[in-house]
């Protein structure tokens, strides 16, 4: 039995003045009249300032810019689309997380993962976020250059993520539905002995050798065509003063190796308030993942290759045949027999409140919660001619992440 409980506070009281949004920061600022010379053209008045963003600094991604189609990790919808950064998944496993990193560094040991905000939420594990609803994501803003990513501190020191939720808009109630339907299937497999080879080549030499009359291909006995599926269904409207978006998503991801794969429910629900003549500003949301995730034993893949083709999956009457040697055993059985689950709870909160005090001023609050809570839990059976004695075992984890802030902020443009 582990049990662990993580809990993080901090608190943030700002004091804005002039401030230069991380988006414009590393800028080159032109004048009209520099802009005329370098260009030909004098068509925006005198006093005008054109302010260019650094594109290898702070890039943002959209919707319609996001990769399209069989999409369950949101990591995928920016896969190839900034130049920079890197996705990479380690497997066909649903349950194997992507690693991504910014600016092509690269470490043996080190963890180089972007830090990654979510609608103001922290998230302190790379991983959370791929938990994350794809549907739900409306854009990506990626801050290469450490130095634009002060404000997050030492956390920040490989990059910044922010993703924003999609919210609603003013007009009548709308209800929109997405859904796929897929399938995966292993596309290559090792050049292994056929039964005839192995017999050919081990009949002869080993006296301890039974042929168990089978035809049996190892690798295509322990996997499978693996079906996928995904159901987003959401519901937003809403006036000038306030908009409301809800939603639900459910995927459900087969492993292409038996007895493995991910299931996952998300619900969401976000709204915006303007009153006093739009002078106050109320804005709160929550969401919440479940998932439910069925793991391999990767050591029993080293059993496909040393299981003879010629002994059978199961025997006449169903049950699994069992044999037994130096790292062999029948990895199907192993497969299908073990029970190694997980399941993962994050809910993410977050609130604020500003209030116009003047035109250019405003004064605020904000504040956010991550719960995250991961439970493992695994049994593995005794298997005959092995000599294992059944084993179990149980963990469950709680980081708990919580943020705040008192802001004032003044923003102001001088003409030149």
């Amino acid at each position: 039995m582990h049990f662990r409980n993580l809990c993080q506070v901090s608190c943030l009281i700002a004091l804005c003045f002039f401030f230069v949004p991380a988006a414009a920061q590393n800028t080159s600022i032109q004048t009209a009249d520099t802009a005329k010379k370098s260009s030909g053209h004098g068509s925006q008045p005198k006093d005008s300032i054109v302010v260019i963003s650094d594109p290898a600094v702070v890039i943002t991604r959209q919707v319609e810019q996001f990769n399209q189609g069989a999409i369950f990790n949101p990591l995928d919808q920016l896969s190839g689309k900034v130049a920079g950064v890197t996705v990479t998944h380690p497997g066909g496993d649903p349950n194997q997380a992507a690693s991504v990193s910014i600016r092509g560094q690269s470490s043996i040991f080190g963890n180089l993962s972007p830090l990654f905000v979510v609608d103001g939420v922290i998230l302190d594990d790379a991983v959370e976020f791929q938990n994350i609803p794809p549907e739900d994501i409306a854009s990506y803003t990626i801050l290469k250059d450490a130095s634009a990513a002060a404000f997050y501190g030492a956390r920040a020191a490989n990059g910044v993520i922010i993703v924003t939720t999609k919210k609603g808009k003013a007009g009548h109630p709308v209800i929109s539905y997405s859904g796929l339907v897929g399938s995966s299937v292993q596309s290559k497999y090792y050049d292994l002995l056929t039964p005839a080879e192995f017999r050919a080549a081990v009949g002869n030499q080993n006296g301890g050798f039974t042929d168990k009359g089978a035809s049996t291909d190892w690798q295509k006995a322990i996997n499978r065509r693996a079906w996928q599926q995904r159901n987003s269904l959401s519901v937003s409207g809403g006036s000038d003063n306030f908009n409301y978006l809800g939603g639900v998503d459910y995927q459900d991801q087969q492993g292409i190796i038996l007895n493995s794969g991910k299931k996952e429910l998300g619900l969401r629900f976000s709204g915006e308030l303007k009153t006093l003549a739009d002078k106050l500003d109320i804005k709160a949301g929550v969401q919440n993942v479940n998932t439910n995730r069925q793991f391999d034993d990767y050591d029993a893949f080293s059993y496909v290759f040393n299981a003879p083709p010629t002994s059978p999956v199961k025997n006449a009457d169903g049950s699994y045949y069992a044999f037994s040697d130096f790292n062999l055993a029948n990895p199907a059985e192993h497969l299908n027999e073990e029970d190694l689950g997980g399941k993962e709870h994050l809910t993410l909160l977050h609130a604020s409140v500003d209030y116009s005090i003047i035109h250019d001023l405003k004064i605020g609050i904000f504040g956010s919660a991550n719960l995250n809570r991961t439970q493992s839990d695994g049994y593995i059976p005794s298997f005959p001619l092995e000599g294992n004695q059944s084993e179990s075992s149980h963990s469950d984890e709680h980081a708990h992440l919580y943020n705040g802030n008192i802001h004032l902020d003044y923003n102001k443009t001088f003409g030149i």
